[in-house]
This record gives structure tokens, C-alpha cells and sequence, in this order.
């Protein structure tokens, strides 16, 4: 039959305190962890811009069949999206910015940097394009990269030098220079520059420096409607940023339009070539028509050429019909208004301590995952809820300080141990001696004050204990002896609300207590209403289900004992509809 897991909320409760320091530890860790990430991850501030595709002709004039298959053979379909990612738009953008030309940076120093403008930006300030250099035009094809260095002179010039200090080039700022490898323009010095510093570039192939915007570029349409185009793009650099995408809104107009160049003057051949062969088709048709007319009168000069001018008039209106169709086919996007406003800048949303505090909570429950997990697999330790759920007999709950004198105990400790009274009152026979086992592990002994408890109630309560591995001082006698027959008399202690007898420190004391004589003992207390066999060897042990055997009913404590472990008490028998054994969960130190 299956049996359910039943996880409670005490359940919950005792893995998260029992686990306390190393979820602790997982937070902590985690917490410093997205800190220490996000203050080194490099900063994108989102650019984005809203453009509208320009409206197409519906409404046309009735097609040629012939004209329209002919024309069919010059089709294009431009999908914006993939023209405004494609090589032809962006390198002209990389060219333009000057983006090739990229600071060669150690990993320590652009952590630094990095963790600057973080701290900066959650701060509410932004770093400054005046405190880098500006480049434009650069025009470098060589498909590997190339290491220079620029030195300025003055504050207007400066020198580009070779990795073998082999000047380049001499240049002022927004002039262009050119040496036998590239060619490009210097606009902007640092704010903070330094003359006569070398300043180390890497100049990267074009087709590198694309691939890296486009991973950072995004089109998509907008919600609004589906001839709008929303453009995004992230940069480290907020001015450039905004930049990029007017240069690409800039090179895609201009590849449009010259797409449109193409198209029309591809179209005007073709006019061309189809009114002529018209021409030619008509005088040939009329010449034709005149000649073999028999009957009627004969057109004059003038009535041809005014028919043939009428029909070539109509058919040469269809076909640029057509060819206007075919150029407003394009999916080009009205961006000439495009205004300064239009465009929004964010900086980059992230809040360190929220981050990393979410991070932490984060860490927290994947911890806390974990070790309910590891208490699913290895067996949820039973609490009071969870044995009630499962219709499991329980006395209830007792607080660490249970081993207190009967006097100072916990209201909630006394009730407990009045239920446990309850529960072995339940099992009393009269004419014998009620045996109880009492399982009590290495858990705070209320014992003491479990047998005053009895005793209040009338009962006269001998106390045998079991635990074979305490310590014993050498006069003091055991029950073990006088099992043996080394003394003839049951060594009992008259305390002064109980007796009690201890069975002495042995390796076979389980071994004694199935033994005929330790029955026959038991008997020989018969002046006693309860004998109390205690023992704090653990519930799980194979000793703790000895007691199974010679008890009449159980009681037994645990704390991190899964169901599992206490199945032997659990499916024991029931007699008259009543448990032999309950159970009694111990508080942890939460």
C-alpha cells in the first residue's frame, strides 16, 4: 500500500532552523557574489527609436496579363528588419562612428572602470563621452587585427606609431590622415589627456566590430501596429548608443533609396524596350490591316497614327502603374522627421543592494530547496502535526527543558507528560504489574518527573534502568548480578515517590532482558502498579524494538527520527482499539 509523504508546517519549520548557519552562509554568499557581479559587469545604457513604414498603392489600373508576367521577372521584396541587420547598412555605420578603433584594456583595469560607472549610474550620475576619443571615417579592410599607438603632440596634433615605433602618420583633429594600412579622422581628444603619452588602440576588421552590434541590436514591430518599427540598441557609451541607430536609420535610407534608383532605372529600360517593340507591333499590325482592306473606305494617315498614339497612351499608363506598384513595394520607413525627441535613453536598471538582496533570497531558497530535498530522500523526521495527520498516536510535544524538576516545568511540558499518564493509565490491567517501555534516547530525561507524576496519581511506580552503556560505581549493585546469582536479593533504591533499579553497564544487557530470568524478576515486582523499563538507546537501534517484545505498551521519543525509523513501533498491533505505542517529539533548539 503507498505510503504519502506528509510534510507539515512544523516540518518546514524544524529544516529551516535546524540548517540556520549554512543557509545563513548560502545568502551571504550569494549576496556578496551578484554584488561583486553586477559592480563589474560592464554597463549598457538602451537606446530606442520609433519609425513608420511609408504606404503602399492599393489601387491600381487593370494589368496587362502579358506586361505583368514580364514584369514579374524584377520582383523585390525588401524585409527591413533583416536589410537594417545586413552587412550593406551597418558597415557604412562602422565606418562612419569610427567603431573599429577599439582601447586595448586589461581585465583589472575595465573591471575598475566598470565598477566606477556602476557605482556612478545607482548613484544617479552618468559618465561623460568628452573623457574618450572620438573617431570617424575610418576605412581599414584587413581581415586581421592591428595594434597602433596614438600619440598627442599638441592640442591639436597628433602622431600614429606602428608597434615597432615607426611613425605613421601625422594628423590634426577633424582632418583626415592616411597611412598604407587605413585611413581615418580624429574629432574629439579626452578631456584628461596627457602629451607625449602613448595611448594603445587595436583597430578590428569591420566585419568583427558588425557582428558585435548586431548582438546588440534589436527590431521588432511595435505593439501599436504592425507598420511601425520599434529599434533598440545597448551600449556601454550613452551618446554612442543613440548615435549607432541614427546611422543606421541613415544608412538604411540611403541603401533604400538607391535600391529605388536601381529598380527605376531597370523599369525605364524595360518601358523603353516595350514601347518600342509596341510601336513596331502596331505599324506592322496597321500596315497589315490596310493592306488587305478591301471594302469600306481607306484610313487616312492621320486616323493610324491617332489610333495607334491612343492605344500606346493607355498601355503606357498601366505599365507605370505597374512600375510605381513595384517601387512603393519596398518596406521603407519615413524617418525624415525623425526629430531628437523621438528618441528615449535608460540607463542601465539596476539597483545593486535590490539585486543583490533578491540574490540572496534567492541563494536562501535554493538552500532551503536542498535540504528538504535531502529530508524527502532520507525520510521527513516525524513531528507532533505530522503523526496526527497520518492518524498516528501522539502524546504531543516536550521542550528541551523537560529534564526539570517536576515543580518547573513548562505548562506545556506538564500537559504533555499528563497525556503520556493518560496513555499508560489506558493500558492498565488490574491483578499484574503494567510493564512500559519508555525509549527516551539521548533527549533530556523527564523520567523523573513522569514517575512523580504517577506516583501523584496513586500508582506505585518501579523505575528499571536499561541504559547498559552508564557508568556504575563499584559497591553499587545491579539488577545484572542478581540475575547471575552473585546477590539474592533485587538491589532496589526506595526513593521517596519512587524505586528505582539500575541493570548495571554490560555488552549483553539486551541479550538479558528476552532471558526467562528477567521475566520471572518481573514478576517477582508484582507489589507494583507500574515497572518503567527505560533505556536511551535510540528508536531506530535494533535494542530500542526489544522492548517490543516484554513491554505492554511504549513510549517513545524522537526528534529527527523519520517514519521510516519508528516503523516497528508504529505498526505493533492494536489492542481493544488502542495504540501500544505513542510517541512524544522533542522541541529543537530553534
Amino acid at each position: 500500500m503507498y505510503d504519502p509523504i506528509i510534510i507539515t508546517f512544523t516540518d518546514l519549520k524544524k529544516v529551516f532552523f535546524r540548517h540556520i548557519f549554512a543557509l545563513r552562509t548560502m545568502a551571504v554568499f550569494s549576496f556578496f557574489c551578484m554584488f561583486v557581479f553586477l559592480l563589474i559587469r560592464e554597463p549598457q545604457f538602451l537606446a530606442e527609436v520609433s519609425v513608420q513604414r511609408t504606404a503602399k498603392i492599393t489601387d491600381y489600373y487593370a494589368k496587362l496579363p502579358e506586361v505583368y508576367r514580364a514584369f514579374s521577372l524584377y520582383p523585390i521584396e525588401t524585409d527591413a528588419a533583416l536589410e537594417m541587420r545586413s552587412d550593406q547598412v551597418l558597415k557604412p555605420v562602422v565606418e562612419n562612428l569610427g567603431l573599429q578603433m577599439v582601447v586595448n584594456k586589461n581585465v583589472w583595469n575595465r573591471c575598475l572602470e566598470n565598477t566606477k560607472e556602476n557605482i556612478l549610474n545607482n548613484c544617479g550620475y552618468f559618465s561623460d563621452s568628452s573623457e574618450n576619443f572620438s573617431f570617424s571615417c575610418i576605412n581599414y579592410e584587413r581581415s586581421e587585427e592591428m595594434s597602433i599607438f596614438l600619440q598627442i603632440i599638441s592640442a591639436n596634433t597628433y602622431q600614429i606609431i606602428s608597434t615597432e615605433k615607426e611613425v605613421l602618420a601625422e594628423g590634426q583633429i577633424a582632418k583626415m590622415i592616411s597611412t598604407p594600412f587605413f585611413s581615418m579622422r580624429v574629432d574629439h581628444f579626452p578631456k584628461q589627456y596627457k602629451i607625449n603619452t602613448p595611448y594603445y588602440f587595436i583597430l578590428t576588421p569591420w566585419k568583427k566590430v558588425i557582428e558585435q552590434i548586431r548582438s546588440n541590436l534589436e527590431i521588432r514591430p511595435n505593439k501599436l501596429g504592425t507598420n511601425h518599427l520599434k529599434i533598440y540598441f545597448s551600449d556601454r557609451d550613452s551618446s554612442l548608443s543613440a548615435r549607432i541607430i541614427n546611422e543606421i536609420i541613415h544608412s538604411y535610407e540611403k541603401v533604400s533609396s538607391l535600391e529605388k534608383d536601381r529598380l527605376f532605372n531597370q523599369s525605364k529600360k524595360y518601358l523603353k524596350k516595350r514601347e518600342e517593340d509596341l510601336f513596331k507591333r502596331l505599324e506592322e499590325s496597321f500596315i497589315d490591316y490596310v493592306s488587305n482592306f478591301t471594302t469600306g473606305s481607306k484610313w487616312s494617315q492621320e486616323q493610324i497614327m491617332l489610333v495607334k498614339k491612343e492605344l500606346g497612351t493607355h498601355l503606357l499608363e498601366q505599365i507605370a502603374s505597374l512600375i510605381e506598384e513595384q517601387k512603393m513595394g519596398l518596406d521603407t520607413y519615413n524617418t525624415t522627421r525623425l526629430q531628437q525627441s523621438a528618441m528615449s535613453l535608460y540607463p542601465p536598471a539596476r539597483n545593486l543592494i535590490t539585486y543583490s538582496l533578491l540574490s540572496s533570497f534567492i541563494g536562501l531558497l535554493i538552500g532551503y530547496s536542498y535540504f528538504i530535498s535531502k529530508m524527502i530522500i532520507r525520510g521527513v523526521p516525524v513531528s507532533y502535526e505530522g503523526l496526527v495527520a497520518a492518524s498516528i498516536h501522539s502524546c504531543g510535544v516536550l521542550s528541551p527543558r523537560c529534564g526539570y524538576p517536576l515543580p518547573q516545568l513548562f505548562p506545556s511540558d506538564l500537559k504533555t507528560l499528563r497525556q503520556i499518564c493518560t496513555f499508560i493509565e489506558s493500558h492498565k490491567i488490574s491483578d499484574r504489574s503494567l510493564i512500559v517501555a519508555l525509549i527516551t534516547e539521548q533527549h533530556p530525561d523527564y523520567i523523573p518527573s513522569l514517575a512523580s507524576l504517577l506516583a501523584l496519581r496513586g500508582f506505585k511506580v518501579l523505575i528499571i534502568d536499561c541504559s547498559f552503556d552508564q557508568a556504575m560505581l563499584d559497591h553499587e549493585s545491579t539488577l545484572i548480578q542478581y540475575l547471575e546469582g552473585n546477590i539474592t536479593q533485587i538491589p532496589i533504591h526506595h526513593l521517596k515517590e519512587y524505586d528505582k533499579v539500575s541493570m548495571g553497564q554490560t555488552e549483553y544487557g539486551f541479550e538479558w532482558l528476552v532471558h526467562p530470568k528477567f521475566s520471572s524478576t518481573l514478576l517477582e515486582c508484582k507489589q507494583y502498579d507500574l515497572i518503567l523499563l527505560t533505556t536511551t538507546i535510540a528508536a531506530k537501534e535494533v535494542g530500542g524494538q526489544i522492548f517490543c517484545k516484554i513491554a505492554d505498551c511504549m513510549v517513545v521519543t524522537t526528534q529527527t527520527d523519520s517514519k521510516q525509523d519508528l516503523l516497528p513501533y508504529i505498526t505493533l498491533p492494536k489492542k481493544q482499539n488502542s495504540s501500544l505505542a505513542t510517541f512524544v517529539i522533542i522541541e529543537e533548539n530553534c
